[in-house]
Formats: C-alpha cells, structure tokens, sequence
C-alpha cells in the first residue's frame, strides 16, 4: 500500500523546516491564508515549496488534510469498538488491525513520524509530549458520533487518551500489523 502522497510530502517538510525545535509544534496554528495557498499548491500536486513558511503552516495543512478525508482514519462504524479500546494500551495497539488497509497504512505513518517527537531531546525543545501530540492531533482522525456535549467531552477524551496510547507504544516496525511487505518509512 502506498502512502498519500501529501502525508508524505508534508511530513518531510515539517522535518526540513525544523519542526524538531519548534515550540509548540502542531499546537501553534499557522496564519490561515497561507495554509490555503499551501492547499491549492499541493492539491495541484505541486512540489510544496516551503521556503517562504514557517513549520507551524505546515503542520496545520497536514491536520487540516486529515480534518478534510471523506472517510476519518478512525472509520465510524468502527468508533465505539475503537473508543472502548482505548482505557488499555494493549486494547489500543491491537485495535490498529482491525482498520482498513489504507487507514492502518496512513496512521502507521503518522505515528511512526509522531513517535520521533517523543524524544526527550525534541521534547525539551517542542514542550509536545505523546500526551499534548494526542490532545493536538486525534480530532483530526475521527469524526463525532453524537451531538451531546456530555457524549462528545467523553469521547475526546478516549479519543486523545487512544492516539497517546499508539504514540506510546504501538511497535510501527512489527510486520504483523502490515498487509504484506508494507513498510512504513518517514523519510
């Protein structure tokens, strides 16, 4: 399975633009009208040219792409079951086989390039820990199953509680949560 093409492109951006030393990377957002003109550049499936950006541009298209899918990387008929796995680390990890190949295919990337923030050396520079990544990232990645506001708090709390399970200790290097000989590779 291949990645998207822009997952991967905007990812390596944000390496290339710092996003290591970045405070408040993918918490920061960027300044809205160049995120769109960055859109309409990658729509085109244009070479992102980032040299006039800041990493904060960046991060907040790739959130935005994730935000945008037809379909969340968290499907919804899978919501509950996934939502329900995520009180337990080993529910959470084990949860990622029952997605779509496309879908694990596509997270798997996102937590292996997610996981290389977790070091304590980026952390230091970041202030993002697996839990802030989380908080910042997991409403991009599912879609709300109900309009109650008790329903909805809860949920995002499973939610960001599940996605720092995966940065936390989903194994992106074990084959068997691949589809064959798919590999997940950052750069």
């Amino acid at each position: 399975l291949e990645i998207p093409w822009i997952q991967k492109e905007l990812t390596k951006e944000i390496i290339r633009l710092g996003g290591f030393t970045t405070e408040g990377i993918f918490r920061l957002p960027g300044e809205i009208d160049k995120v769109n003109s960055l859109k309409a550049q990658v729509e085109d499936y244009e070479i992102v040219d980032s040299s006039s950006l800041d990493c904060h541009v960046v991060c907040s298209l790739l959130k935005l792409w994730f935000r945008e899918l037809s379909e969340p990387i968290f499907p919804l008929a899978l919501t509950e079951q996934i939502l329900n796995s995520s009180e337990s680390m080993e529910l959470s990890v084990a949860i990622v086989a029952k997605l779509p190949a496309e879908n694990r295919a596509t997270l798997l990337h996102l937590i292996r390039f997610l996981q290389t923030f977790t070091k304590p050396e980026v952390i230091l520079k970041t202030r993002m820990d697996s839990s802030n990544l989380g908080m910042v990232m997991a409403p991009n990645l599912f879609r709300p199953v109900s309009d109650d506001p008790r329903a909805l708090l809860d949920n995002s709390r499973r939610e960001i509680n599940l996605l720092r399970n995966l940065i936390e200790g989903l194994d992106t290097e074990d084959a068997a949560i691949y589809d064959s000989e798919f590999r997940v590779d950052i750069v």
